[in-house]
């Protein structure tokens, strides 16, 4: 969010009823500072860590912040304009501007295809045909 002149990355607990139904937002809760950083792309990446992207001049770091905890930066190819996680919690995906989408393992960053449009995360269970 932006505050004031400042962004920052706050995340807020969704609280609900025995049923589900949304009751309310809880407290907000800073987990990061992003006024130095040029965020190209947030998603969540599992479900207790935010993943960004931050462009650089050559290439891109992307950032893993849990909601508690330091976070981890990894260096990936340059143009980079979407990050989502997937169903292995350790592996992300990246996009860039030219379509090339990558996996990673560790901190090692793998071409996995190109053509791509829109980058998402599946949430829920896999669907199965």
């Amino acid at each position: 969010g932006l505050v004031g002149s400042q962004t920052e990355l706050l995340v807020y607990a969704v609280l609900r009823s025995a049923d589900g139904t949304v009751l309310n937002l809880g407290k907000g809760h800073r987990i990061r500072d992003l006024r130095s950083a040029e965020v190209q792309s947030l998603s969540w990446v599992d479900d207790a860590a935010v993943g960004f992207v931050v462009a650089g001049e050559t290439d891109t770091t992307i950032t893993v912040q849990p909601l508690s905890g330091p976070a981890a930066n990894t260096r990936a190819v340059a143009d980079v304009v979407d990050i989502a996680g997937s169903s292995d919690p350790a592996t992300i995906w990246i996009r860039t501007s030219e379509g090339k989408l990558y996996s990673s393992r560790g901190n090692t960053w793998t071409l996995g295809g190109s053509g791509i449009l829109v980058l998402a995360r599946q949430q829920g269970p896999a669907v199965t045909r």
